[in-house]
């Protein structure tokens, strides 16, 4: 069933998108402020700005949810499944304020695109750093042999471990 209602709340919806959209605005700033800290080795910084964004990715969460509880009302008031995306529910809305929902979508999803971004740039410099200061200890002391491990989600990594470290002893 095809159906277009203008009784639904589109305001609360459109209001919804834009407070996700606000709280992705706040954590890309984060990030973009973590970056700056790792580049800078500003640890306190890095620290902080972590616990920020631990706490911003919550409020986001919960703006998220917010919205897709709207949305999830919006496609049973039209008959459609609960599953559908945003995008795919626009064609239901009134035609007069179909636009503006297609641009707040484009701003979330550009945000998104943004943020995952800086995030893989903030782990390739992490991951650089850590391979830089290994090659430092390694240069400071040839003694150190770099091991296998794996981290809590089992990606694999290495590490330096002097002879007769705990980390030497296990391997």
């Amino acid at each position: 069933m095809n159906r277009t209602h203008t009784n639904f709340d589109w305001q609360a919806l459109a209001q919804a998108l834009r407070e996700e959209i606000q709280e992705y605005a706040w954590m890309l700033q984060l990030t973009c402020d973590l970056q700056k800290g790792i580049l800078q080795r500003n640890s306190q910084a890095i620290l902080e700005l972590n616990e920020s964004l631990a706490d911003q990715l919550q409020i986001t969460v919960d703006k998220r949810n917010t919205r897709q509880s709207l949305q999830q009302t919006l496609a049973d008031y039209c008959g459609l499944a609960l599953e559908h995306r945003l995008i795919e529910l626009i064609p239901h809305i009134p035609e007069t304020i179909q636009s503006m929902f297609y641009a707040l979508v484009d701003e979330a999803n550009r945000l998104i695109e943004r943020l995952s971004r800086k995030t893989k740039q903030n782990e390739a410099i992490l991951k650089r750093a850590g391979e830089l200061s290994g090659d430092l200890l390694q240069a400071l002391r040839p003694g150190a042999v770099k091991v296998k491990t794996y981290n809590r989600l089992g990606v694999y990594g290495q590490a330096l471990a002097l002879p007769g470290s705990v980390i030497q002893t296990a391997v």
